[in-house]
């Protein structure tokens, strides 16, 4: 079994996201520090599977036996990270902690600015098909009456209630705090913090590409969450690659620098000021050990002028926002064609069976794929020839 275990349990929205595309990118790099880092999805997949969270997905029933089998086989180090669990209950805890070994366990938090939080919250429940409005989210979470959407957001947010619940099964000096550090800064700077936190050198790892979390402005955030309402009964896949990754992070977000960023409002803030304030004063008191700054997770004064209400938005900024991701999803679409034209092209050559035109695409014109394409094979491409080309009989 690995001999040690460090189980990253990150409140949402607190550059998870970033740590495990960056992982993802390293595997190789961090293996060859020693250090097993499963992939994102198998953390997911082996946990949610252990844990009973499967929510109707079919690929994480059976997945624990193999995240096990791979921490089993490993000496070193393993990494792990899934913010789903961190605000889970004592039963749950008690269960993940056995089966990894609690002697073995370190716990990693990361926590962030909450007045980022509270929108970037509200957005990702849209990108799952929500249809609560902002203002009706934001009052809840913004409010010191008990709530369901409240109690749900603060179970997950409050960084110095966490170390309190996870100590109870954890000694308190193998659970450590890292703060994101405020926006502007490096983003490497908090894989540093992260690094510093386990004690792996993370200098030598190189930065992912192009990250799947893309933000959305207040406009196209609205425009989604109408949308949702017109989309109907999508199923959870058909959703997630057209609407989700598609539509919203590669289209919509792409005009995120034209649009104003989703605004809390002045009393709103000011609660969100306070609840960081106890919340770190929580933390200092607790001896929990934090690698960062706390002062991080203190919001700063807003900016007048560069944020709004989605609530607000009018006809014509719904209108322009729709134009322009229908002009962005135009393009991802015909990639995605192409993309799709160069796989079948790349697959019938290798087995030999390129010359019926009947089993190609919509672009059957070779100067044009190779044009489009920039006269290189695409990523996707050069995987399933590599792939094929192992099949082929020597």
């Amino acid at each position: 079994m690995a001999d040690s275990v460090f189980l990253h349990v990150g409140t949402m929205k607190s550059g998870t996201s970033y740590l495990q595309s960056l992982f993802n990118t390293n595997v190789a790099r961090l293996a060859e520090q020693g250090v097993l880092w499963p992939m994102a999805a198998t953390c997911f997949r082996g946990l949610g599977d252990l844990l009973g969270i499967t929510e109707g997905r079919p690929l994480r029933e059976g997945a624990w036996p193999l995240l096990r089998r791979q921490l089993l086989a490993h000496e070193g180090p393993a990494l792990l990270s899934n913010e789903v669990v961190g605000g889970m209950g004592a039963d749950r805890r008690v269960t993940l902690l056995d089966a990894l070994g609690r002697d073995q366990v370190h716990i990693v938090i990361t926590a962030r600015d909450l007045a980022r939080v509270v929108p970037s919250q509200w957005q990702t429940a849209v990108r799952s098909q929500g249809l609560r409005p902002w203002r009706e989210f934001a009052e809840a979470v913004c409010s010191s009456e008990p709530s369901p959407i409240g109690t749900k957001f603060w179970r997950r947010q409050d960084v110095a209630a966490m170390v309190q619940r996870w100590s109870q099964q954890v000694p308190l000096e193998r659970i450590t705090v890292v703060t994101v550090p405020p926006q502007g800064s490096e983003p490497f700077l908090l894989v540093e913090r992260f690094g510093a936190a386990v004690g792996i050198d993370m200098s030598s790892l190189r930065p992912p590409g192009q990250l799947r979390n893309s933000t959305m402005g207040a406009i196209s955030a609205e425009l989604l969450r109408r949308l949702n309402q017109r989309v109907g009964e999508v199923d959870r896949l058909h959703y997630r690659l057209g609407f989700k990754d598609g539509l919203s992070r590669a289209a919509l977000a792409a005009h995120a620098d034209l649009e104003p960023a989703i605004a809390m409002r002045t009393d709103e803030y000011e609660f969100v000021r306070r609840r960081a304030q106890e919340i770190v004063d929580g933390l200092a008191s607790s001896g929990v050990r934090v690698v960062g700054d706390l002062t991080d997770l203190i919001p700063s004064r807003p900016r007048p002028g560069v944020a709004a209400s989605p609530c607000d938005a009018s006809d014509e900024d719904l209108l322009e926002a729709a134009l322009a991701g229908l002009t962005l999803a135009g393009r991802v679409l015909a990639e995605a064609r192409i993309e799709h034209d160069q796989l079948i092209r790349s697959a019938l050559r290798l087995l030999g069976d390129d010359d019926d035109p009947s089993k190609l695409g919509y672009i059957d014109a070779e100067d044009e794929i190779a044009e489009a394409s920039g006269g290189r094979p695409l990523a996707a491409s050069r995987e399933l020839r590599e792939r094929l080309a192992a099949l082929q009989p020597e």
